[in-house]
């Protein structure tokens, strides 16, 4: 099934069309896409998507993906100094996207922004268990950034003592 799929070529296309149904109902003056009665479908989609690309994406896609590649193969082939600690960063980033999914499967969903800003997600404005597992999914996640981050300084600060220093230290090589 389409809205199921892994492949990247429908995973893109899905991120296309999302982002694109979110401009076509920021641009007409009112509701378009989603009923008046139903304005919070509008800012569970908000909320997903921002949470999906900025914690989702950006975090581990970009810095942890890049570093756990670049790291290595640009100080020739230098081994992590904490290979446990960054496996158990890789596997605590996939716990925390699971906890996501959970909780944008909830009914009520992920309303608070995609910042997840504490009076948007406190009791007086969402009540909902989705907004608590969100939460924690932010925790997870920024502990396995932290666990990720610790791996990076601690191979680095160890590979000076192959000559490499912070003055010939290029990740574009």
């Amino acid at each position: 099934m389409f809205w199921s799929t892994t492949s990247y070529v429908n995973l893109a296309s899905l991120y296309g069309l999302f982002s694109i149904l979110i401009r076509v109902e920021l641009s007409v003056s009112g509701s378009f896409l989603f009923s008046d009665g139903n304005q919070g479908a509008f800012y569970r989609a908000v909320t997903s998507h921002g949470v999906g690309m900025v914690f989702l994406f950006i975090m581990p896609g970009l810095i942890s993906a890049l570093g756990n590649y670049a790291i290595p193969h640009t100080y020739s082939g230098i081994d992590f100094a904490t290979p446990r600690l960054n496996n158990l960063a890789f596997w605590s980033s996939v716990l925390a996207i699971q906890i996501l999914i959970v909780a944008i499967s909830f009914r009520d969903g992920v309303s608070a922004g995609w910042t997840l800003y504490y009076p948007l997600t406190g009791i007086d404005f969402s009540s909902s268990p989705a907004v608590s597992l969100a939460v924690l999914f932010l925790h997870v996640l920024g502990l396995s950034s932290e666990l990720g981050a610790i791996t990076f300084l601690v191979s680095l600060h160890l590979a000076k003592n192959s000559g490499i220093n912070v003055l010939n230290f290029c990740l574009i090589s």
